[in-house]
């Protein structure tokens, strides 16, 4: 087999919103026929009837309650469920920084509001998921409900986090075990990992009820190499494992496969060494830590996923020292300005831009 790693599909951008957002619009309309939703040639049918430019389809690889929680937006037609989903985006963006800075925070001033609004405008991967009509602004929330139960020691908010990062299951994963490092300084994160995996059980059985094999449907998708389209191991996408597979490739003829599973591994090694080594870290810092790198040593994930690190971001800044403040505030701003060209020019070196703050802030 040819090693060389690819995109799975290669559509253009069609209209704002659409370029994503079509997989799972197309797969739950799938699913209304009585048809596969994860069959790459019925895919193919579909997205053709709607005039969805690009040989190839755009094929859903999410777990089948992504079609459950969407629902009420997916059973519309294309043009109106697109305008909804956009306009939900905006709206759960709009959210995020008052669920994980909530009115009466003691270290919230009106000029770190405003700055954390302003971050949240400036933030590359949540422009980038609206853009392409991805998860991760939905992702996104779903990490700020987790620091906000945290904070505040509402175990419900927080599971109701962890069942909506389940759509993306690698991610989910490895902020539960962030969590679980740390259950003995902080048990209201075990008990808000239990009340997460009840209401993914619950999404788990409404699917199953749905369409008897529609979860095996989706785990057979993960290991089998579709009619049209690109496998999941052949993936490249915006990781540390995507990059050094790429690397193996080109000098070692080999897909490495195995990095798939290596480097988040190691990964979850380096949180729990981490946890060790920081006794006195909160869950709620170590699950913000998580949330900022995980993308980076998933298996795999695009640009949006990183969306995940807006929430940490957010908190890291609103939990910082005036001083630390002041220079990751003036080193996000002027990255941001100097990078924003090239993000509306699609260049790929905006991407990580939003990670220099870090340097700055004491975690």
């Amino acid at each position: 087999m040819d090693p060389q790693l690819a995109a799975p599909e290669t559509a253009p951008l069609w209209a704002l919103g659409t370029r994503d957002f079509v997989q799972y619009w197309s797969a739950f309309h799938l699913l209304m026929e009585g048809k596969n939703p994860y069959a790459s040639t019925e895919m193919v049918r579909l997205q053709q009837s709607i005039h969805f430019p690009g040989p190839l389809p755009v094929l859903m690889w999410n777990p089948p309650w992504i079609l459950l929680l969407l629902a009420p937006i997916l059973w519309m037609n294309f043009e109106n469920a697109t305008t909804a989903w956009l306009a939900l985006n905006i709206a759960l963006l709009a959210a995020i920084p008052f669920v994980v800075a909530p009115c009466g925070c003691p270290s919230l001033s009106r000029g770190r509001f405003l700055f954390l609004a302003v971050l949240t405008l400036l933030f590359f991967p949540v422009l980038d998921t609206i853009k392409s009509g991805q998860l991760g602004v939905l992702l996104a929330f779903g990490v700020a409900l987790v620091l906000r139960g945290l904070g505040s020691g509402n175990v419900f908010t927080g599971g109701v986090g962890f069942a909506i990062l389940s759509v993306k299951p690698h991610l989910a994963v490895m902020m539960g075990l962030a969590l679980l490092f740390r259950a003995r300084v902080d048990r209201s994160g075990t008990r808000m990992l239990l009340r997460g995996g009840a209401m993914v059980s619950a999404l788990v059985v409404g699917v199953s009820v749905w369409r008897s094999n529609l979860v095996f449907q989706w785990l057979h998708s993960l290991t089998s190499r579709s009619a049209v389209g690109t496998s999941l191991l052949e993936w490249r996408t915006d990781t540390i494992t995507s990059f050094l597979r790429e690397l193996s490739v080109r000098y070692l003829n080999s897909r490495a496969d195995f990095l798939v599973y290596l480097v988040p591994l190691l990964f979850v090694v380096g949180l729990w060494v981490i946890s060790k080594a920081r006794p006195t870290l909160s869950a709620r810092a170590l699950v913000a830590l998580t949330a900022l790198v995980s993308p980076a040593f998933a298996p795999y994930g695009w640009v949006s996923d990183y969306s995940l690190a807006l929430p940490a971001l957010l908190a890291l800044f609103l939990e910082a020292g005036d001083s630390a403040f002041r220079r990751g505030a003036l080193a996000y701003l002027l990255s941001a300005i100097v990078t924003a060209p090239f993000f509306f020019f699609s260049s790929p070196i905006h991407r990580y831009v939003f990670l220099l703050p870090i340097l700055n802030l004491d975690l």
